[in-house]
């Protein structure tokens, strides 16, 4: 999605098995809190990934309250 400066995208990834769905979570969410420039309150609102059973889906946005809205 995008409107001027706004954007958001999803990527959702189905995995064959909920044991390869949790590893991928632990394992981004791991890089995310290593590789995250600066991260903080702001940035950690704009990325976000959901697990459920055997698929993971990230968020990323420019704006926090268009994940907030489809959340």
């Amino acid at each position: 999605y995008e409107d001027g400066d706004d954007f958001l995208s999803i990527l959702t990834i189905e995995w064959d098995s909920t044991y390869e769905a949790n590893e991928f979570f632990g394992i981004y969410n791991h890089f995310r809190t290593l590789y995250s420039p600066q991260a903080d309150a702001t940035d950690e609102s704009r990325l976000r990934i959901n697990l459920d059973g055997n698929n993971t889906t990230i968020f990323y946005s420019s704006n926090s309250g268009l994940i907030d809205d489809i959340w």
